[in-house]
Order: C-alpha cells, then structure tokens, then sequence
C-alpha cells in the first residue's frame, strides 16, 4: 500500500519562533507563483476582468489592451514590449487611479528598467491628451523630461496606447497571445525565488 505523502504543516505561532526547514519550504512553495503557466493563467484572468469596464469609452479596457497590443505587434516590438502593451491597464482592476504604479510594480521582475518606466508613468504621459479637461496638469509629464527614458514613454502613448480606441479595429485574439505571455513570463529578470 502506497503512503500517502502528508502537506507540509508549520506549528509556530510567530515568524521569530520558525525553524529553517519552515522558510526553505516557504519559499519553495513561494516558487509555484513564478511558474509561466501559473502566471499566464493569472493575467488572463485580469484581462478578462477588464471586459466589465468601459466606463464611457468607445470600447472595454479588454478590447483596448488587445488593441495596444496587437498595433505593438504590427508594429514588429519585441515580445516583452508587446506583453507590456497586453497587461498595461490590468492593474485597473484593483485601483483605476495607479494602475500604472500597481502593474509596473507586479511586473517589474520581467521588464527592462525601460519598460518599467513607461508602465509606472503611462497615465501621467496621457494625461497630456485629457488631464487638462479635468481641471489637471496636462504637461505633468514635463517633470520627467530629463528622464532618459522620457521618449519612450511619449511613443507609446503616441503609437500604441492613445491610439487604441478604435471600435472598428481588428483586433488579435486573446488566445494569440496566450503563447507570448508565456514566453514572458519564463523570462523572470531579478528575484528569482528569493526576497532580495
């Protein structure tokens, strides 16, 4: 008769009071969240999220993330640029007004210190378009100018961001870049199954 193979139970009732063997299995544990498949299977799901929002807009923040997408991929980005414009406003679902600090943040272990910067400011670097017929600072992203990559932040509101709108646009489908978001997600930069 096989044994059944009982979970890893801790009995310490602070963290001060763990054993070693308690924070190896941690963040072993820790670890099944950095698995591609895991993590392509979360984002979808965000994504999907975004149907339920359109909040006036021509079409749902879903629509528009494929949207941004699929112009970066016309457009021959490479694969992380591409997964940037995906996933830029998903981190609307837990907070409209920083979603670009809240995405920047979750996905600042796969992007270059470039790309971090474009999804951490997106929204100030559109504000220009809008902000200004909100009582805003539309030239807020003036502060950033001698940020070396400022440029970078204009172009993809320019080209990808502000210009997916389009209700008639033919989209890519989700399913079209399940396998890239895949591919992102093996590329984990920093902190690979560590705190620090």
């Amino acid at each position: 008769m096989n044994k059944i193979e009982q979970p890893y139970i801790s009995h310490f009732r602070t963290m001060a009071e763990s054993t070693v063997e308690d924070v190896k299995h941690f963040v072993k544990e820790f670890n099944n969240y950095l698995e591609p498949n895991y993590l392509t299977n979360m984002y979808t799901k965000f994504l999907l999220e975004l149907k339920h929002c359109k909040e006036g807009f021509p079409i749902n923040r879903y629509e528009h993330s494929l949207q941004t997408a699929t112009l970066a991929y016309r457009d021959k980005r490479d694969n992380e640029y591409v997964i940037l414009c995906l996933l830029h406003d998903t981190g609307e679902i837990f907070d409209p007004y920083h979603h670009d600090e809240i995405i920047a943040e979750l996905l600042k272990n796969y992007i270059s210190d470039k790309n971090y910067f474009i999804l951490k400011h997106h929204t100030t670097f559109q504000g220009f378009y809008y902000w200004d017929k909100l009582g805003l600072d539309k030239n807020a992203r003036d502060k950033y100018k001698t940020n070396p990559y400022y440029n970078d932040a204009l172009e993809f509101v320019d080209k990808y961001d502000d210009k997916a709108f389009d209700p008639n646009y033919n989209n890519m489908t989700l399913e079209d870049f399940k396998p890239m978001m895949l591919e992102f997600f093996k590329q984990r930069k920093s902190n690979k199954g560590s705190f620090i």
